[in-house]
């Protein structure tokens, strides 16, 4: 027979079950496992978890991008608050018609699917509403805070390509004179656009956002997300958060930080709404 002592650091190994975990693969050994490659070191309680931790296939809502979702959310609580900002607040019917006209008018001057409309806007009202109107004609945003240095700014805009920004007038000094076309959302009168859902919408592949890195080593860099993407992000956030009607979150986070876009969308379309 053979007689083995072992000996180790319980400080180090002592939460990661060394005993057990050496019996295992000891074990294995024993009864004909030959090569390192093929070794276990996952207990079978632990695989057992695992497994369940990676049974994550589920079907997707049946909407093929968040402007369908959306508009949906719209016909089932139209009336619900959809935008608080101190004293104001929309329902879900009057930002969706809000949406819808501000959506036709940029369509008029062709965009569409394939365009990115820089919003430069602090967060408010006019953000949400300029968000799914640039969704609604098919094309993507890029999110640009004001308070970004003007180099930065000058930089995202012709790096994206933007084919327009939509700002206010407060916040035009804060564009580069080289900037494209702009829409000054308080400058314009969109009464005469009908108020109705536009009859195109963007597809699961169509880009959704546009977000740009911190440019901490280097240039900032833009990272596209679909609505496939967006639309399955959603599920499992409102699965992880129990996200229900009654939710108020506040937006607080930077305009052009990437979490902040996640919570634009997600109490509108549960029927919950967003505290500015």
């Amino acid at each position: 027979s053979i007689t083995l002592e072992l000996r180790y650091d319980v400080d180090v190994f002592d939460d990661m079950d060394f005993v057990q975990r050496f019996v295992s693969v000891a074990l294995q050994i024993a009864t004909g496992v030959d090569r390192v490659s093929r070794l276990s070191y996952v207990l079978s309680d632990e695989a057992h978890w695992l497994h369940e931790q990676n049974e994550t296939q589920q079907a997707l809502p049946p909407y093929g991008s968040v402007v369908e979702w959306f508009e949906q959310q719209v016909q089932n609580s139209p009336e619900a608050i959809a935008v608080q900002h101190g004293a104001r607040s929309i329902s879900y019917n009057q930002l969706n018609a809000r949406a819808n006209q501000l959506a036709r008018y940029l369509a008029a001057q062709n965009i569409g699917s394939g365009s990115r409309v820089a919003l430069c806007l602090d967060r408010g009202m006019e953000l949400v509403t300029a968000v799914w109107a640039v969704l609604k004609t098919g094309a993507s945003y890029v999110p640009v805070d004001p308070a970004y240095p003007l180099d930065r700014i000058d930089h995202i805009l012709k790096d994206c390509n933007a084919v327009r920004v939509i700002t206010v007038s407060s916040l035009r000094e804060r564009l580069p004179q080289s900037t494209c076309e702009l829409v000054v959302l308080d400058a314009l009168s969109f009464d005469a656009f009908e108020r109705s859902d536009l009859s195109e919408k963007p597809v699961a592949s169509s880009e959704i956002y546009v977000i740009y890195t911190s440019g901490s080593t280097g240039l900032p860099k833009g990272a596209a997300v679909t609505h496939r993407g967006e639309v399955n992000l959603q599920l499992w956030y409102h699965q992880a958060l129990g996200a229900t009607a009654l939710d108020r979150p506040i937006l607080i986070s930077a305009v052009g930080f990437d979490l902040t876009q996640k919570n634009l969308f997600a109490p509108l379309l549960k029927g919950g709404a967003i505290v500015i």
